[in-house]
């Protein structure tokens, strides 16, 4: 996967560097190049590029010689066909296909291959970026929530304070009225005695009167 990548990266390096020709003729010994790097390109193909990248290969190796002097325009549009049309390979003599049909356009279409992965990157960072900011927004207003949450909770607390200070208090007031309907039963009781001795000194100063007079 790492070579496929590192000769990428160089062939969009190349086209960067060359956007300005059409032809890349003056890649030289493409031939020694190809025969190098055959092994790594065959393996990396049939392992991780089976799908898209054979169905390009596929669609070159079919459709005969290509026609180098057609303008920029028609080569567009033949590389399109290429790319979303591609049938699928079977068996390819792949060292035949890079030497004798047009590698130069086999590199062209690597690097618009690279290209699309790029922008369906791009495309994919573009909508991890849009749902980190719906998530940032998310969190912004769950985290106002929590301040109401946070606040109305102080609130409930405070009132419970109070309603406990305002308990204790009632509770002092209940058993002072308790206190005093005590005292006051005890003083209804001493008045009841007093009244009682206050009879009994009454009729005995009613009997030493009858006495008195009698004498």
């Amino acid at each position: 996967m790492s070579g496929m990548m590192n000769l990428t990266g160089k062939l969009i390096q190349q086209l960067e560097s060359d956007h300005q020709i059409a032809d890349f003729s003056h890649i030289i010994n493409i031939g020694t190049i190809v025969e190098q790097m055959e092994n790594k390109i065959h393996q990396t193909l049939n392992s991780s590029y089976s799908g898209k990248t054979k169905d390009i290969l596929n669609s070159l190796y079919n459709s005969g010689n290509i026609d180098e002097s057609s303008n920029v325009t028609n080569k567009s549009n033949y590389l399109n066909n290429i790319l979303m049309e591609g049938k699928n390979m079977s068996d390819v003599d792949f060292k035949i296909f890079i030497k004798n049909q047009a590698p130069n356009f086999y590199w062209e279409i690597l690097a618009e291959r690279a290209r699309i992965k790029l922008v369906d990157q791009l495309r994919e960072n573009q909508q991890l970026h849009e749902l980190l900011d719906e998530l940032i927004n998310e969190r912004g207003e769950l985290e106002e929530k929590k301040q109401q949450y946070e606040n109305f909770k102080n609130i409930i607390e405070s009132t419970n304070g109070i309603n406990s200070l305002l308990l204790f208090k009632m509770l002092q007031l209940v058993q002072q009225k308790q206190q005093l309907a005590q005292e006051k039963q005890q003083l209804a009781q001493e008045k009841q005695q007093l009244t009682e001795e206050k009879q009994q000194w009454l009729q005995e100063k009613h009997e030493l009167l009858q006495i008195i007079k009698k004498k």
